[in-house]
């Protein structure tokens, strides 16, 4: 008998005594079904036209940006970094701005309204929804009011990273079937704006290996990134026809992670896809729901998010999948290890209830993985309150094995 129901039901109630509420001022999930679900079209995700451009007025590209209240002056730069680039690509109509406005209440409207008269409504699409309709509804829309063959889906608080555009409009004219491609990208926060960090090396592919044209590799190789939004080029009609085909409830399986769903029954049906090694995003934290809080609240934040990754993984692919443990073992590399485990207890206002919630959280999704008993049991079950003085007895360690060699 397997283990796993066990710790599912222990760590369950655990989690649900310790995590408390995730409260969210743009909320991500769908309320009922989705008006951009019920309105398209059925759709046959491998005979749609894989033509980068179906014709003269139809955009190759286009870059589409969901937004909400708050967000003005990070939307005019993720413009900017596209408009910088692009030049006769945008005057010649192969590429595409498009913004959907999820009701805010800043200068958003009087900024795409400077930005529309300087385009033309062909170049720019901007539509403002009455009310929040949430993260999902407004990722949905703006996907659908494009209409190039590609969508760059970017977040309002990311940028584009000069040459991008060109380098992806190559790949896609030179390999018309493509399903869609997923990029590198670098992180800054906004607190700390001097400080860029790369993707975590483990996870991105390996050199040379860029071009993946079955389920199995493409979800291998490319999983664990598939829940960034900004790094994500899809072909616009087999989207639609993956978001018809799953359904409102198929999307909001994906918790908090919409995104994941869409892209896996795209990647089932027509698996053609591409990696793009260089970071063509500039990722800002600091500006996102989702973003690590500080303090108190950082392991929180933490079990959230490994606990939706882990849901949706088992629920798409089984738990007891080869390609369920590959994932978990490169989640494990980024949010399990023992020096990750230790920055979170050594965060400011950390508490004994949070050592719970991360031992709780950490067994139930990882205990299968022989790793996570040698490198990171040890860390969870140490107090916060000792953890700096390991750290010292540790280096110490260190500092008098190197000299005695």
């Amino acid at each position: 008998m397997s283990a796993q129901p066990f710790f599912d039901n222990v760590a369950a109630l655990a989690v649900a005594r310790t995590l408390g509420p995730i409260t969210d001022p743009d909320p991500m999930m769908l309320h009922g079904e989705s008006d951009i679900v019920r309105s398209l079209p059925e759709r046959d995700l491998r005979s749609n036209p894989v033509s980068p451009r179906d014709g003269p007025e139809t955009p190759c590209l286009s870059v589409c940006i969901p937004t909400h209240d708050g967000r003005a002056e990070h939307l005019r730069s993720a413009i900017d970094s596209v408009l910088s680039q692009v030049g006769d690509d945008l005057a010649d109509g192969r590429v595409q701005v498009c913004v959907s406005d999820n009701a805010s209440r800043d200068r958003t409207a009087e900024i795409m309204e400077i930005y529309r008269r300087r385009l033309g409504a062909n170049r720019l699409v901007y539509h403002r929804n009455e009310r929040n309709l949430g993260f999902t509804e407004n990722m949905l829309r703006v996907v659908a009011a494009a209409t190039g063959s590609y969508c760059w889906l970017l977040g309002s608080d990311d940028t584009l990273e000069p040459g991008s555009i060109a380098d992806v409009l190559a790949l896609l004219e030179a390999d018309p079937a493509l399903t869609g491609i997923t990029t590198s990208h670098v992180v800054y926060d906004v607190r700390s704006p001097e400080q860029v960090s790369a993707v975590t090396r483990p996870i991105l592919p390996p050199a040379g290996q860029e071009l993946y044209v079955t389920p199995e590799e493409t979800f291998s190789r490319l999983g664990l990134l598939f829940d960034f939004l900004s790094t994500q080029i899809v072909h616009r009609e087999r989207w639609l026809a993956a978001v018809k085909s799953i359904g409102s409830g198929g999307i909001e399986a994906g918790l908090v992670f919409p995104l994941i769903p869409i892209m896996v029954e795209m990647v089932r049906r027509a698996p053609r896809w591409r990696f793009y090694p260089k970071e063509a995003v500039r990722h800002r934290v600091g500006t996102s729901n989702l973003d690590p809080p500080k303090g108190s609240e950082f392991d929180r934040y933490q079990t959230m998010l490994m606990g939706d990754r882990a849901r949706v993984w088992a629920q798409l692919f089984g738990r007891r999948s080869e390609l369920y443990r590959i994932l978990m073992n490169q989640a494990f590399v980024i949010q399990a290890n023992p020096y990750g485990l230790a920055h979170y207890k050594l965060q400011p206002g950390h508490t004994t209830a949070g050592d719970l919630r991360l031992l709780v959280a950490m067994t139930r999704w990882f205990w299968f993985l022989p790793q996570f008993w040698i490198r990171s049991l040890p860390v969870l079950l140490v107090p916060h309150a000792l953890i700096p003085a390991l750290g010292a007895v540790a280096r110490r360690f260190g500092r008098e094995r190197r000299a005695s060699r």
